[in-house]
């Protein structure tokens, strides 16, 4: 159970990266993935947006995001929501490593994790890809 939900914990937040953080007509700055940020940038935005319960926004750093209907991305966020509920969300987080493969097109970030239920994680890793628009994390 413990390996189910720590892939999931990977899964969602590799499906949060890529989006803009924020919910629409939301008036607070919003945390928007631009082409010039690192895959480290990438990650923390998705991750600030999951500390701060914007699980849609986080959502939305996630490759394809934008061709993804709303309700869609509403849902994945629900099952995101939920997981980081069972793990009492994330109480702290470093970024460890970035690695950037030779060609530039892909990447992988390694993050430590504590979370609200005291558990932790370490070197989870975030698989990212570079698209026409910047760093985007995959699923």
């Amino acid at each position: 159970m413990k390996r189910f939900i720590s892939f999931l914990a990977i899964a969602c937040i590799g499906a949060l990266a890529f989006v803009s953080c924020g919910q629409s007509g939301s008036k607070e700055g919003q945390t928007k993935a631009t082409k010039a940020d690192t895959p480290s940038e990438i990650v923390k935005k998705s991750l600030e947006c999951i500390q701060k319960g914007d699980f849609v926004g986080a959502m939305k750093f996630v490759k394809d995001a934008e061709e993804t209907p709303e309700e869609e991305l509403k849902s994945s966020a629900a099952l995101i929501e939920s997981l980081y509920g069972f793990l009492g969300g994330i109480k702290s987080y470093e970024i460890v490593e970035e690695q950037i493969s030779e060609d530039g097109q892909n990447a992988t970030v390694k993050t430590d994790f504590v979370y609200g239920n005291g558990e932790t994680k370490k070197g989870d890793e975030t698989r990212l890809v570079m698209t026409d628009k910047g760093w985007r994390m995959l699923m």
